[in-house]
Order: structure tokens, then sequence, then C-alpha cells
């Protein structure tokens, strides 16, 4: 009888041992969290103050980005006040576009950009969208069916001397028609198409005009 009393004691110190230990872990959660309830909160209110202290978004004109390498776009950007506004620089197959393919800016530069230079916008809104330009002023688009050449100057010239000229530029020796009928000088070319100083595509036949007489 003694020994089933103790017994039953054993049980139940163990059972009660049990118990505190459980309730021991059940309070570190609550305490954990609202420990953890605490910092959020704490967060949270240290944002809206850092969010009340920033000086609100101001509308500014986007500044003119064309002619200028990436770096010293971002530059522009940070001295307009554009400070959240970043560059995205579009893929390759975006070719840079002219109103006049002569003034076309140098190989690594901004050729154009979304929105346009003097579009107002909010400083914080990104990004704005820019085409770097790849090819060189005397020709580009190789590897493409858009590849080309910029035209010499050979109207003048005598049809020998313009043909050896086109193909010191890099013309090969069928990129050119040679049409007779002109009035010019005898044995000079009248007009070309391209005229010079136009890109000459190179998927296209060219014509020489001359007076072959």
């Amino acid at each position: 009888m003694n020994a089933k009393a103790l017994g039953g004691g054993v049980l139940i110190a163990l059972g009660m041992g049990g118990f505190f230990l459980y309730d021991e872990h059940q309070k570190k959660k609550e305490r954990d969290r609202r420990g953890a309830e605490a910092q959020a909160t704490a967060k949270q209110v240290e944002a809206k103050q850092e969010e009340a202290a920033r000086p609100p978004a101001e509308w500014r004109p986007v500044p003119d980005l064309t002619g200028k390498t990436e770096a010293e776009a971002e530059a522009a950007l940070r001295a307009a006040g554009f400070t959240g506004a970043t560059l995205e620089i579009m893929p390759d197959r975006f070719l840079c576009e002219y109103d006049d393919d002569t003034k076309m800016v140098a190989q690594g530069q901004i050729c154009n950009q979304d929105p346009q230079a003097g579009t107002r916008r909010l400083e914080t809104r990104a990004p704005i969208k820019v085409v770097i330009e790849r090819d060189t002023f005397e020709a580009g688009g190789a590897g493409t069916t858009s590849e080309w050449r910029r035209m010499p100057q050979v109207v003048g010239l005598p049809v020998e001397a313009a043909q050896a000229l086109l193909s010191e530029k890099g013309f090969g020796p069928d990129e050119f028609i040679v049409e007779d009928g002109h009035t010019c000088a005898a044995g000079t070319v009248c007009e070309s198409r391209p005229e010079a100083g136009k890109r000459k595509q190179l998927v296209f036949k060219g014509r020489l005009g001359v007076n072959l007489k």
C-alpha cells in the first residue's frame, strides 16, 4: 500500500513538473510574440516619421540626354533633381532614329530618350528609357538586314575614280547600277542615288547617273 502511495506520489510529482514546464514555455512564446509586435510597431512608426520628414516629390522637366554617355546622363538626372529616376538602356534591336542622320551622335552616346527632353514628370518616377548609338558615322547595322554605309561624294568624278572611291569606302562592285544618258561632262558621274552624305542600305542597289559619251 505504501509502495502504491509512493508510486502515486511520483506520478503526481512528474505530472506537476510537466505542467510547470509547459506553462513557462507558453509564457515565453507570449513574451516573444509581444516583443515582435512591439518591434514591428516601432519600425512602422519610424517609417512614417521618415516619410513625413521627406519633402514631397516635385514635378520637374526631364533634361536633354542626347549626345551624353550613360554616366553623363545619370549625372545630368541627379543635377536636374531626379533623385529617384534611373536609366533603362534599350536592347540592341532598338535603333537610333534621326530627323537628319547626318547629325547623328557619336558611338556610345544616347540618341533617343523617352520621355522627351522638357517633359515634366515626378522626380521619383523611373525609369527613363534611352537608346545608345552603336554605329559609327561612316557605317552601321553590321550583321543585320539594315546594314548601311555613308555615301561619299562622287558627283563630278570620272566613272573609274568614282567606282574606286566607292570600293575604298567598303562598297562592293555590284552595289551600284551605272545609268547612261545624262548631260554633264563626258565620262563623269552626273548624279548619285543616294546623294552624298546619306546612308546607303546595302540590301538595295544604288544608282550612278553618268554621261558615257
